[in-house]
């Protein structure tokens, strides 16, 4: 069975936290800092993030919102809308499973599953590495 859970993009302090429980009726959740312990935050002030169950070729945890780097096991076609070697692309929850979005403009509207042909490497996440993200996007 797949491990359910979560982490929180603070809105205001602009800072990660893992998630310890969520309190959907109260609208409250409860996170951990090594800075301030376990502390409370409000529904509204945060994204939750779920993670996908999955971890990269390093053993890192995939969750929603991480920006990943494909690495495939055998060359595969140009021909085919196959992710390609180096691609980059955002983790999304859709129709009932996580998929892979490309961030190049030229490939958008593709999708691709975290098992495709190779191995996704996450190599930070759309809220704390925007600027490398903004560096990578194609037009």
């Amino acid at each position: 069975m797949r491990e359910i859970k979560f982490r929180a993009w603070d809105k205001e302090i602009e800072k990660m936290y893992p998630v310890l429980e969520i309190d959907f009726v109260e609208e409250w959740v409860r996170m951990y800092s090594k800075i301030t312990g376990r502390h409370c935050n409000h529904l509204d002030d945060l994204v939750l993030m779920q993670y996908t169950g999955l971890k990269d070729k390093d053993g890192k945890e995939i969750y929603e919102g991480d920006i990943v780097r494909f690495y495939p096991q055998s060359p595969s076609s140009e021909e085919l809308p196959n992710p390609r070697y180096g691609e980059i692309g955002e983790i999304f929850f859709d129709i009932g499973s996580f998929a892979v979005r490309p961030i190049d403009r030229k490939r958008e509207g593709l999708e691709f599953f975290l098992d495709e042909l190779g191995e996704w490497v996450v190599v930070g996440n759309i809220y704390e590495n925007l600027k490398f993200l903004e560096q990578n996007i194609k037009s």
